[in-house]
């Protein structure tokens, strides 16, 4: 993402996140069950951790970001940024989100405080 951020492309992210790596597990179950491809438990684990070590620094790098939560039954935006500016910030953010990226959170209400003024 840096290298093409750097060479002057526009770097838009989505995320879909859950709130733990079990679900994911369960979710790769139920899908091999209905006859889908199967994904070994161990790659999920460090998929899964690889993603949420890596979405602060992506968040970071891209013009454009989109974080969903799809823990539930409909996926729901938990925060959304263009050009460095904050267009929207849930008010119920779940754990997972605020664990993972708390201080850019943190940082981008701080911003849109300013803003408002």
């Amino acid at each position: 993402m840096q290298l093409a951020a750097t060479a002057g492309y526009k770097i838009n992210l989505i995320y879909v996140g859950v709130k733990d790596v079990g679900m994911s597990v369960a979710r790769v179950n139920q899908r091999v069950s209905l006859g889908g491809h199967n994904v070994p438990v161990d790659d999920i684990f460090r998929r899964y951790e690889r993603s949420v070590t890596n979405l602060p620094k992506a968040m970071a790098v891209a013009d454009r970001v989109w974080v969903f939560d799809n823990s539930y039954n409909r996926r729901r935006l938990l925060f959304r940024t263009e050009q460095d500016k904050t267009k929207f910030i849930s008010n119920d953010l779940p754990d997972w989100f605020k664990k993972v990226a708390g201080t850019e959170i943190e940082q981008a209400r701080m911003k849109k405080k300013k803003l408002s003024r």
